[in-house]
C-alpha cells in the first residue's frame, strides 16, 4: 500500500515489522537495531512462512494504525486465497478497536487507501460508512469493517475472515469497565481464522499496564 500514502515514509523500523509479519528476515537494520526492536536476531525471523498472530507493543503517534493495521487490513482482503468460499459468501477483514472512534480511525484510513490506489478503487463494489466491498481479481467479494471490542468477540465470528485486528489491545474492557476482554475476543478471532490459510490476527498496542492483559502475555511467552 505504500505508493499511495503520497509524502507519508514508513521508517525502517516499519518495514523490518513488514518484513517479519511475511516471515522474512528483516531489511535495512543493523542487527543490533533488530535484536532491540524483536528481542532476537534476523535469521531467528526468517521462517519463510508468514506467522499466524502478530504482536506490536509501540508508542502513540508511531504509525500503528496507520501505517500497519490499515495497510494490512487492505492487502489481507485483497491478497489472501479463498478457494473454500462458497457461492454469495462474502469474506471480511477487520479491526476491532476499544471504541467506536478508534474504529471509525481505521477504516477511514482502509478507505483511503483503497480510493487512492487505481486498481483498488475499481474494485469497489460497495461502500458506506461501516463497510467497503471489493471484488478480488479472483471474483471473490471480501468486505473490509471495523467495530468495537464487545463481550465475546462478536465482529471475528461466524465469519470467514482473513484478518482480525485488535487495535489498542491493551484497552479492551468489558462494559462494567473492568473485566477485560482481549482474551474472549482473540480466541474467537483464532477460532474463525483457523479455517483460512494464510490469514492472521494482529495484535497492536499502546503498552498500558506491566504483565497485564494479552499482549503482554504473548510478549512474555514467546
Amino acid at each position: 500500500c505504500g505508493p499511495y500514502w503520497g509524502p507519508v515514509t514508513p521508517s525502517p523500523a516499519l518495514l523490518a515489522v513488514v518484513d517479519a509479519s511475511e516471515g522474512r528476515a528483516p531489511s535495512g537494520l543493523s542487527p543490533a537495531d533488530v535484536e532491540a526492536i524483536f528481542r532476537r536476531p534476523a535469521h531467528g525471523l526468517a521462517t519463510q512462512r508468514a506467522p499466524r498472530v502478530v504482536v506490536v507493543n509501540a508508542g502513540r503517534r508511531g504509525g500503528k494504525t496507520s501505517n500497519l493495521l490499515a495497510p494490512k487490513m487492505v492487502h489481507a482482503a485483497w491478497t489472501t486465497p479463498l478457494p473454500d468460499l462458497k457461492p454469495g459468501e462474502i469474506a471480511r477483514a477487520v479491526v476491532i478497536s476499544p471504541d467506536l472512534d478508534l474504529s471509525e480511525a481505521a477504516f477511514n484510513y482502509a478507505v483511503g487507501i483503497c480510493e487512492s490506489s487505481p486498481v483498488l478503487r475499481r474494485a469497489v463494489v460497495k461502500k458506506n460508512t461501516e463497510q467497503i466491498v471489493l471484488r478480488r481479481p479472483d471474483g471473490k467479494l471480501c468486505e473490509i469493517v471495523t467495530g468495537a471490542a464487545s463481550r465475546g468477540g462478536a465482529a471475528a465470528r461466524s465469519r470467514t475472515c482473513v484478518f482480525v485486528g485488535l487495535d489498542e489491545a491493551a484497552f479492551f474492557y468489558a462494559a462494567d469497565g473492568h473485566t477485560v476482554n482481549d482474551r474472549d475476543i482473540y480466541n474467537a478471532a483464532l477460532g474463525t481464522l483457523k479455517f483460512v490459510a494464510g490469514s492472521q490476527c494482529w495484535i497492536v498496542s499502546t503498552p498500558w499496564v506491566e504483565e497485564e492483559g494479552l499482549m503482554e502475555e504473548l510478549i512474555r511467552d514467546y
